[in-house]
């Protein structure tokens, strides 16, 4: 999913939540520069997806094994919370976060209507 500010086209968040694919994603973008708002946002998404779905889909298409191992959501927090610390201290992006695995076990009930109905954003690839 991406979040798109109108009129200027700005990326604010992509997450894996729901899946577009690349060519419903760049003609999104451009019908937010085209006929978005100023200080609009709007959804480009496509399917709900689990995040198991994601990692069956990453290695179809990469050829390299998903991750064998899985993390329970309480220590993915925990482990989280401690390396913003350490990637804090050490001045450099963290892989992950408390906020990323917030995110990923969370129940987002968001949808693409706006930018269906305001731009004419499809989710069906052509």
């Amino acid at each position: 999913m991406i979040l798109v500010t109108g009129a200027t086209g700005h990326i604010g968040n992509i997450l894996v939540k729901k899946l577009t694919s690349s060519r419903m994603a760049v003609k999104g973008l451009i019908l937010a520069c085209r006929r978005g708002e100023t200080g609009e946002s709007y959804i480009l998404s496509g399917e709900k997806i689990t995040v198991q779905e994601l990692m069956c889909t990453l290695e179809e298409i990469t050829g390299e094994k998903r991750p064998w191992l899985k993390v329970p959501h309480w220590m993915a927090n925990a482990v989280g919370k401690i390396t913003s610390l350490y990637y804090r201290k050490n001045k450099s992006k963290p892989l992950f976060t408390s906020y990323s695995t917030e995110v990923l076990v969370s129940n987002c009930n968001m949808n693409n209507f706006k930018a269906r109905k305001e731009l004419g954003y499809g989710s069906a690839p052509h």
